[in-house]
């Protein structure tokens, strides 16, 4: 087992809204990724303990923090913007252990600040199962 770094990560692709797989790798700034799953209450009355069983898994959001890129069909803007409320693939992966998802992005924002770099962050919302590999 060995300890990675987020520069680490080997590849990161998201669909276009044409359902084109663009490498955004060397844009990316951040993934804010997490997974859950749903408990149900199964506590009996007069139980001294509260019981629960698992539930459904998903239906997580997350972000993806990128840099601004003006390329007209595979830049980051043109990528996000056409994603606003389209589903498609995102992954990525370290180059042993690697994650794919179907998400629809439902938030893109731009940060625009004179004395630094454009940025966009992207929400995406889960739908489906994620596999880990």
């Amino acid at each position: 087992m060995a300890r990675v770094h987020g520069k680490d990560l080997s590849s990161l692709s998201v669909d276009d809204a044409g359902g084109t797989a663009r490498n955004l790798l060397n844009e990316t700034i951040g993934v804010d990724f997490s997974t859950s799953a749903d408990t149900h209450d199964t506590t009996t009355m007069g139980d001294d303990w509260k019981e629960f069983t698992a539930g459904l898994k998903g239906g997580d959001t997350f972000t993806h923090e990128v840099f601004y890129n003006n390329s007209a069909t595979t830049g980051t803007a043109a990528v996000y913007r056409g994603r606003i409320g389209v589903a498609g693939s995102f992954s990525f992966s370290d180059g042993t252990l690697t994650a794919s998802m179907e998400t629809i992005v439902t938030n893109v924002s731009e940060s625009y600040s004179v004395a630094d770099m454009i940025k966009i962050t992207a929400t995406h919302q889960v739908t489906g199962a994620v596999t880990f590999g």
